[in-house]
This record gives C-alpha cells, structure tokens and sequence, in this order.
C-alpha cells in the first residue's frame, strides 16, 4: 500500500512553528487529544515529528491513487 504525505502547519515547540511543512513516507498519524498531540511516523527509516494540536482549525484527507494527503492547518 502507498505511503501518505502530510502538510503541517503549527507550533513544534515553545516558540517554534512550521508552515506548511511536508512529509513524505507517511505511514502513521496518531491523535493525543489528552495533550493535545499529534504524532506523525514518516520516512525510511522510520521518525516521528510532533505538532501541537493547539491553535489547529482544520485537519484534511484529501486521497488520490490510494495516497493519503493529509493537510493539518
């Protein structure tokens, strides 16, 4: 099955943020709505990247051939 991508816009950290940051490989995304997480699992091999859920407005997954594209906003 074909891996996803993911385009992330949000806070990483204390006073860190990306725009419209993409992810290749894509293979998981996982929700932690207790502390307001989300944990993306993409590339060879595999990493995690972590975007906080705070201030997001909208999660999108757009999906063509099989490819997910998920776009967090």
């Amino acid at each position: 099955m074909p891996n996803g991508v993911a385009i992330l816009t949000g806070q990483t950290g204390p006073g860190a943020t990306v725009t419209a940051l993409q992810l290749s490989n894509v293979s998981e995304m996982n929700f932690d709505f207790r502390h307001s997480i989300l944990k993306v699992v993409h590339g060879v091999p595999d990493k995690t990247f972590e975007l906080s859920l705070t201030g997001v407005t909208g999660v999108v997954d757009s999906i063509a051939s099989g490819v997910h594209t998920v776009t967090v906003t």
